[in-house]
């Protein structure tokens, strides 16, 4: 789908598998493209930009196991899962000027207390980079960032 410039595309479980600068001359795909993790074999599409892990309430389970809902607009995506009455949300807006803004959030509409000692989301960026020896694609289709979240126990 085109946001405002921008081409944002997700998989049947809502993690982003394509995402393109329309001014980009090499139009590289800034996450994770399962096509090339199977071209080289990798085992990780269950690690794509959006996924998540966490533990709620001592137990620990993976989006993936889940069923998600994707719906889009002209200028937004919101992907939803549902995980033991909890509501995570994945909320891409486009904004002016080629600028796309991620949110994610978790709800609690049972209002039952639960807690949550773990939730890793996954922002995987493309990663061709020293994966082969073609030198144009390292240096056209990689981005690397290296973010750190300290743990945290959230209770509602």
């Amino acid at each position: 789908m085109e946001l405002n410039g921008i081409t944002i595309n997700c998989n049947n479980r809502g993690a982003l598998t394509q995402l393109k600068w329309g001014n980009d001359a090499t139009q590289m795909n800034w996450v994770i493209d399962p096509a090339y993790l199977a071209e080289v074999g990798y085992q990780d599409d269950d690690k794509l930009f959006g996924e998540f892990t966490v533990a709620i309430d001592g137990q620990s389970y993976q989006s993936i196991d889940f069923p998600t809902q994707i719906d889009q607009t002209a200028d937004q995506l919101t992907v939803t899962t549902t995980i033991q009455d909890l509501v995570f949300k994945s909320h891409y807006t486009a904004a002016p000027n080629q600028v796309l803004n991620w949110q994610f959030s978790v709800s609690n509409p049972s209002q039952r207390p639960v807690t949550l000692t773990n939730l890793g989301v996954w922002t995987s960026l493309a990663y061709v980079m020293y994966r082969d020896k073609n030198v144009r694609r390292n240096a056209q289709e990689s981005a690397a960032v290296f973010p750190s979240i300290s743990k945290k126990t959230i209770q509602s």
